[in-house]
């Protein structure tokens, strides 16, 4: 037959080999539907307030990060839970750095059982080697997983149009596009209304009547699928027309099979001498033969020390094993054997103590050196390296010497990035409401020297301290106008009716002789006449 009829059949049978073991891979692939079946899963949810959640991350991002944390709890008592958190997610994101792990969003709840998540994008744990921070880093695409969860089901009718938004790029990680897929995927891919909430808590939903989706963020590690080896084959299958790969084409072609045990023209010593040969190299062999007389010749045709670990039976075998497990051990020998080789080992590792070199021939630069015994036969160092030592040890200073005792800071000692990102955007907001809250005033306390800016802070405090003596806390604006203290403190401040308050200054003396009489009076009883004069009797008095 020609030869491109030959490769026409080759690549045919290929093309089927392949197909067949495309579809055997798909027919045995069995999606999961229920969070139960996946070996991990850890939501977001429970992440602790110290991590920062970085949700606009893209590809090669870095999502979120632990720090180490220290073995010793914190001293604080309030501080304890959070230590233990952190503790616990740092080991679980330890454990998870070996593993195929995704960001799985969108968590679907309907009946039948249906409790998984609609988009995942795979991540890796990365751990710094200095610092043995964790970071979760989102390394690939998104994937809507719609298919995998609903095919068959009545209510569902497959939208190509956001799996293709997916695949450029919509809703990856959590990105603000998230919700945005998600809401129409419940618009165009369900017949019946769900209901869609933006909570990252998992809630507990199980399979439900309605279908009830949750953004619900989640690490999870998925059991492993055959979807990559029915993708492989099919990647096979594509690449047929330009040619059967030579390690397909020795599979599928006979006449490219390697012939292993072909012998054409044999000898009677020649099976003898290829089982010999095997196992010489520590082979294990079995050999099928027409009968027991051809056992029997095959065994004899052996020599005697590989024909007596032979066996044709199962009652040979068993005497075989038993004579190999009773046959005492040449300790002896094997002893000799040992120092022997240990003897020649000594023999070709140390060698006889040279004489000190003879310096004499070498270079002028070298000539001047004494030939001392301990001394290496070359210089360790250049002339260079020497003359940069010798800088070196002349600028040797006391924290030069210090810094081979120094260490780096225990990296669990340092803040983590989310705590510093939460100082940096609590001092930009407080710098926005400065900047809103501007006036002539403020600029001129900036840039007035600390020292000043002190002395009107205690005397803001001894002038607070006194109006709430009054009875005047809060913003002046929740005042009462009418309260005289409220007016006094008014009037002062603007100079107003200063001969009234003056008056009433004077007056101080005289209200206050008024209550010690009164506090002496205590329980006694005054009765004055109907017809008293009051202002006479208060002038005289």
């Amino acid at each position: 037959m020609p030869e491109g009829g030959a490769a026409a059949r080759e690549a045919e049978y290929a093309a089927r080999l392949l197909g067949f073991l495309r579809d055997l891979a798909r027919a045995r692939r069995r999606p999961s539907r229920d969070l139960a079946d996946h070996d991990h899963v850890h939501w977001l949810a429970g992440l602790p307030g110290d991590v920062y959640v970085e949700a606009d991350a893209g590809p090669g991002d870095v999502l979120f990060s632990v720090p180490v944390i220290p073995l010793t709890p914190p001293v604080v008592l309030e501080e304890f839970d959070g230590w233990l958190a952190l503790r616990n997610w740092y080991r679980i994101l330890r454990d998870l750095a070996d593993e195929e792990v995704v960001l799985a969003t969108g968590l679907l709840s309907w009946r039948p059982a249906v409790h998984d998540h609609l988009l995942s994008t795979p991540v890796r744990i990365a751990v710094d080697e200095r610092s043995e921070r964790i970071d979760v880093v989102l390394a690939g695409h998104t994937v809507l997983r719609d298919r995998d969860l609903l095919s068959g089901h009545p209510g569902f009718r497959p939208a190509g149009w956001i799996a293709d938004a997916v695949q450029s790029g919509q809703g990856f990680g959590l990105n603000a596009s998230v919700g945005d897929v998600l809401r129409k995927w419940c618009q165009v891919a369900l017949t019946t209304p769900a209901d869609y909430r933006e909570d990252w808590t998992p809630g507990t939903d199980a399979a439900t009547p309605a279908p009830r989706i949750r953004l619900a963020p989640a690490l999870v590690v998925r059991p492993p699928g055959r979807a990559a080896i029915a993708d492989h084959h099919a990647r096979l299958l594509s690449l047929l027309p330009r040619g059967v790969p030579d390690g397909l084409a020795r599979l599928v072609s006979p006449a490219q099979k390697p012939q292993v045990m072909h012998i054409p023209e044999r000898a009677p010593e020649t099976v003898p001498d290829l089982l010999a040969g095997l196992l010489a190299r520590g082979h294990r062999v079995l050999v099928a033969t027409s009968g027991p007389a051809a056992s029997a010749a095959l065994r004899a045709a052996l020599p005697p020390g590989l024909a007596a670990l032979t066996a044709t039976d199962q009652a040979t075998a068993a005497q075989v094993a038993d004579a190999i497990r009773e046959a005492a051990p040449d300790l002896a020998g094997a002893t000799e054997r040992e120092k022997a080789a240990a003897l020649r080992l000594a023999e070709l590792r140390d060698k006889p103590d040279e004489p000190p070199p003879d310096r004499r021939d070498e270079d002028p630069d070298l000539s001047w050196m004494p030939v001392r015994p301990d001394m290496p036969p070359t210089p360790p160092i250049s002339r260079s390296e020497a003359a940069e030592l010798v800088v070196l040890l002349a600028e040797e200073s006391p924290e030069r010497k210090a810094r081979t005792a120094q260490r780096d800071v225990d990296p669990g000692a340092l803040p983590s990035a989310a705590y510093v990102r939460t100082l940096i955007d609590a001092e930009v907001a407080a710098a926005e409401r400065a900047e809103r809250a501007k006036t002539d005033l403020s600029q001129r306390l900036r840039a007035s020297d600390v020292t000043l800016l002190a002395r009107l802070d205690g005397d803001a405090s001894v002038v607070a301290a006194a109006l709430r003596d009054l009875g005047l806390d809060g913003h002046p604006g929740g005042w009462n106008p009418a309260d005289l203290a409220v007016r006094a403190f008014g009037d002062a401040l603007a100079e107003r009716r200063p001969l009234i308050w003056a008056r009433v200054s004077e007056m101080t003396s005289r209200a206050q002789w008024a209550e010690r009489a009164l506090a002496d009076l205590g329980a006694h009883r005054v009765d004055l006449p109907a017809e008293a004069d009051l202002r006479g009797l208060a002038a005289a008095a």
